[in-house]
């Protein structure tokens, strides 16, 4: 029988050193993991006006279904657009950038078969990774409900607990969040829920979403036009007014 020698103290702290190399490096590589799908758009300065012209049709095209008045409509918003017009937003919406959490930049949108996927670059001073969070979007009853089901680092899966503001809790009368918008309450771990029912605030007009539905590329909402309607200041705008 042939007998191999028994490695010695130095050989075997250089194998766990091996070893401990190589799963760093893994690590290091799930980390820095980039999908194909993550592509930040760039947009010329030169287009940038035409990008503002087509949100403002976007918008126009909803405020003329919803003042037909001809039933229910299906309006739907494109994956593609949104990410156009985020590639321009501090000129859309000054300051939006400070809407990201601090050392977050390059936001990308993507809308798989029923979910839809934020992602950002996160960069903390030492170097940058990618972040990604998956979330559902459904109805229930008179709420459209939205729920994170995934946090990844690169292609590193994140306990949720990873970012507390998840399991915030949330509690906004209707238009406190922005003009027009529903009521919203809950977080997004247990599900945030935003009431199926908002305000227009080009042309003053009420709908309700009926459906929602996450494809490829693209959210489709059913839309009910409810009809013009003056907007009630809520408790939080009638407070600041006094206060002034």
């Amino acid at each position: 029988m042939v007998r191999f020698p028994k490695p010695g103290k130095k050989a075997a702290a250089l194998v766990g050193a091996a070893c401990l190399l190589a799963i760093l490096l893994v690590l290091i590589v799930l980390l820095k993991w980039k999908p194909g799908v993550y592509r930040p758009v760039e947009i010329p300065r030169s287009e940038h006006q035409k990008m503002r012209n087509h949100l403002v049709a976007a918008e126009q095209a909803f405020t003329e279904n919803l003042r037909a008045d001809a039933g229910p409509f299906t309006y739907h918003i494109y994956q593609d657009d949104l990410n156009r017009w985020l590639a321009i937003r501090e000129e859309i919406y000054p300051g939006a950038s400070e809407w990201l959490p601090r050392g977050l930049s390059d936001p990308f949108i993507l809308f798989e078969d029923g979910l839809i996927v934020l992602m950002g670059r996160y960069n903390d001073g030492m170097g940058s990774v990618l972040l990604s969070m998956e979330l559902t979007l459904s109805m229930d009853r008179d709420d459209l409900v939205m729920r994170v089901v995934g946090l990844r680092c690169g292609a590193l899966g994140l306990p949720h607990s990873f970012i507390d503001d998840l399991s915030s809790p949330v509690d906004r009368e209707a238009g406190d969040t922005w003009p027009g918008s529903p009521a919203i309450s809950g977080d997004l771990e247990s599900g945030l829920r935003l009431n199926a029912e908002a305000w227009w605030i080009c042309g003053g007009i009420a709908y309700r979403v009926l459906d929602v539905s996450v494809v490829d590329g693209r959210l489709d909402f059913e839309i009910e036009p409810l009809g013009p309607r003056v907007q009630r200041r809520t408790k939080r705008q009638t407070a600041a007014s006094a206060s002034d």
